[in-house]
């Protein structure tokens, strides 16, 4: 089965596959899109034990990834309207 599902930066909704097997007891579902490179670093590493002075570092010193909220808020199609 193909699920259709809404992706910022994508006019449309991208077509998925769902999930091949239909069971009773514990149905399978799309719960939602895949992530965005970096959308959820911050999130990670906090749970991870990181303080956010030590997150902002790593991301600053490129040893992990995270946009802007600039870049997230364009990617989510939320970016200011001029």
């Amino acid at each position: 089965m193909v699920i259709p599902v809404e992706h910022p930066g994508c006019a449309e909704p991208k077509a998925i596959a769902g999930p091949p097997i239909k069971l009773t007891e514990t149905p399978a579902a799309v719960r939602g899109r895949a992530p965005l490179l970096g959308e959820h670093t911050r999130r990670v590493l906090a749970e991870a034990g990181y303080g956010p002075a030590e997150v902002e570092g790593l991301i600053q010193t490129g040893v992990a990834f995270a946009p802007t909220e600039a870049e997230s808020k364009e990617a989510n199609g939320e970016a200011e309207k001029v």
